[in-house]
């Protein structure tokens, strides 16, 4: 159940990602802008962090290692 629920949110932390990319361009809603800045370089430096120490993505590994299945298959396909 727990490693549904971190799959569950790196689901939801990759579809914020791509949304708030829009405001890295559009600059209407200038505090917009910046959170979405915040966001996406964090994301990004911890994306590209777990992927050189670990292999893989940090929530993918630590799904697996909360009990989730040792199949490569993505993790949308178990959570819906």
């Amino acid at each position: 159940m727990l490693s549904t629920f971190i799959d569950f949110i790196h689901a939801l932390s990759m579809i914020v990602w791509v949304a708030s990319m829009p405001f890295l361009f559009w600059h209407r809603w200038k505090t917009a802008s910046i959170i979405a800045a915040c966001y996406n370089l964090f994301f990004i430096t911890v994306n590209r962090l777990g992927h050189w120490l670990l292999g893989e993505c940090v929530l993918t590994r630590l799904a697996r290692e909360c009990g989730g299945t040792q199949d490569p298959e993505f993790f949308v396909v178990r959570v819906s």
